[in-house]
């Protein structure tokens, strides 16, 4: 549930136009007092949406602003999804606003665009009375004639208002439009926020067209509606109706108007729809002559989409450190696509921008594949966007943004092959993590001549395979052809089958995605004899290792338990303690790892 808090900043500011020119006053008055009640057929209001950005963050996607076109257009004509949640005291006075928005499609100078501009800026944030969000010369963006568009600039704002508009006749032309903070702006599931459906938009576009507060600003005020109850102040949150107050038969606190939380907002009044219309016939008239949504005379040639993202798919688990997408685009146009700019990010971090060029003719498609990213998280969205076929305005943009939800478990994939010659039950094997000594994975019960295959994702840090074999003549070669491999994807770890009673590989995973098979170092490096020992085990350390720290020894059996486990100072270890039998030597030396394997007897 949201707190109580100042989300609105609109009539704050135009109670500060009131104060510093008084003529505003009798201006606003004239309009307060107009009902407009004549017909309001369906009127279509080009917008221009400024990302006035500084980071990754507020950078959003041109799919959240698809998406707050899309809210728009359900709220303020009531094809809203949510509209069966009026209950049925107000079904009488919900209105049908006969408002449509469009993303302008044409500039001011005739142009084609796709109706949003993107500004980076040096400042962080703006405040609700700092205009500098208005002006390219002082970090924000100018605004596009204000007669005949909806400018809406989205940026970080600061001291905890989601957004404000200005009314009619309360500021200047180059301020006139709606902001709003960039995480409340369109559909934001991935923010934890009561206000992250795109009513905050809805709300301050009232505001744009002269429309107040449900409570007026005042306890118990007038709002100029005649069907909007009076109420005593804001709603938080969603209250259950009725709710009274000002001793009406229950606030109207799913209004667009109020304060709710955008999931418990639904309506406008047939009153309001009045309000809104008179603003526009009497103050914002020029709206019903702007071409901003005319596309009749640009030619669609350049229409470029993406058909699908065939990796990751949806819902995919993927291990690994990194995510290699891949997508199908498709030209959609009479004429031959030759470029494309392609944009993707995942989790909202910076976007990567990819070029494409080759030669697709209409309706043929082409599989690209795209750069890496890292993945830092377990559940992650990647999203991904087309833009500019042949560096043009691409005019239909409602198909070139696509997303998929995957998890990934950062770590790398493993393949583990084991052979088994005629006498399987001599056999056992296991495969180790280090920084625990804990068995992944293991086969105790094996059968004859049969191949086992094993896959795994493993996580950073080291890994040890061994494999035992009591009849003391391994898998290969004179019992059957037996033979165990490792890979990391296509690529060989290391191989064996041809040893007594016990052989091992070991390898590594670092944090980042490279991996290092530790058995050649191993063996290059370290000698470990008598081997059968009876009483002490003797270290033999070749010239490239200098013990600087003591060693630290772990000895297990074949069934994986923990014998000895202790710090030792010199090349000598005393396992006169243990039984006979076959035994995993692990030694630390330096942060670097080693594996051996001896019998004792």
């Amino acid at each position: 549930m949201s707190q109580n808090f100042e989300k609105c900043g609109s009539m704050l500011l135009l109670q500060k136009a009131i104060k510093e020119n008084k003529l505003l006053e009798s201006k606003r008055n004239l309009i307060n007092q107009k009902v407009y009640t004549e017909s309001m057929n369906n009127v279509t209001i080009p917008v221009v949406v400024h990302v006035v950005y500084s980071n990754a963050q507020n950078n959003i996607s041109d799919s959240r602003i698809f998406s707050q076109i899309q809210v728009l257009n359900e709220d303020f004509r009531r094809t809203n999804s949510d509209a069966i949640n009026t209950p049925s005291q107000f079904q009488s006075v919900v209105a049908d606003m006969s408002i449509n928005f469009c993303l302008a499609s044409k500039d001011p100078d005739g142009n084609p665009t796709n109706g949003i501009i993107r500004k980076l800026t040096n400042k962080s944030g703006f405040s609700l009375y700092d205009t500098t969000i208005h002006y390219n010369v002082t970090g924000g963006s100018d605004a596009w004639d204000s007669d005949k568009y909806l400018n809406i600039w989205v940026c970080n704002i600061y001291g905890g208002i989601l957004g404000w508009a200005q009314f009619p006749y309360a500021g200047t032309k180059e301020t006139d439009g709606v902001v709003i903070n960039h995480d409340n702006f369109g559909v934001n599931l991935n923010y934890s926020s009561a206000y992250n459906l795109g009513r905050t938009t809805t709300h301050e576009v009232g505001h744009w067209l002269n429309l107040f507060h449900v409570w007026g600003d005042n306890t118990c005020g007038d709002d100029f509606v005649f069907d909007t109850p009076t109420q005593e102040q804001a709603n938080y949150g969603c209250k259950a109706h009725p709710f009274i107050s000002c001793q009406n038969s229950g606030d109207m606190f799913m209004n667009f108007m109020d304060y709710s939380d955008d999931d418990c907002m639904n309506l406008f009044t047939n009153g309001q729809k009045s309000r809104a219309w008179n603003c526009l016939i009497n103050y914002r008239d020029k709206i019903f002559i702007s071409d901003g949504c005319d596309t009749s005379n640009f030619s669609m040639s350049c229409d470029a989409s993406i058909e699908s993202i065939i990796h990751p798919s949806n819902n995919d688990s993927i291990c690994d450190q990194k995510i290699y997408p891949a997508i199908v685009i498709k030209n959609n146009s009479s004429d031959p696509m030759y470029t494309l700019d392609i944009n993707y990010r995942l989790n909202g971090q910076q976007y990567t921008y990819q070029s494409w060029s080759g030669n697709l003719s209409q309706n043929m498609s082409d599989t690209v594949y795209l750069a890496s990213l890292k993945n830092v998280q377990n559940n992650n969205i990647l999203e991904i966007e087309v833009s500019l076929p042949n560096n043009k305005i691409d005019l239909d943009f409602s198909n070139n943004f696509s997303s998929t939800n995957y998890y990934s478990n950062i770590g790398r994939t493993v393949n583990i092959q084991i052979q088994t010659d005629n006498y399987a039950q001599e056999n056992q094997w296991y495969l180790y993590k280090e920084v625990n000594n804990s068995i992944i994975d293991s086969g105790v019960v094996l059968s004859n001549n049969t191949l086992y295959e094993r896959e795994y994702c493993l996580t950073q840090g080291c890994y040890h395979f061994v494999i035992f074999d009591s009849g003391n003549d391994g898998i290969c070669c004179n019992f059957g052809n037996g033979y165990f491999n490792a890979f990391f994807g296509d690529s060989l770890i290391g191989s064996g089958g041809s040893f007594a009673s016990i052989d091992s590989l070991s390898f590594c995973i670092s944090n980042e995605n490279q991996s290092t098979n530790l058995n050649n170092l191993h063996d290059s490096v370290i000698e470990i004899y008598p081997n059968p020992a009876s009483d002490n085990l003797f270290f033999k350390f070749k010239s490239q290792i200098t013990i600087n720290n003591p060693i630290f020894v772990e000895i297990y059996d074949v069934a994986g338990k923990k014998i000895i486990s202790k710090k030792i100072t010199s090349n000598i270890l005393n396992i006169s303690s243990i039984e006979n039998g076959v035994y995993v030597l692990f030694m630390s030396i330096d942060s670097t790892k080693y594996t051996k394997k001896f019998v004792k007897q």
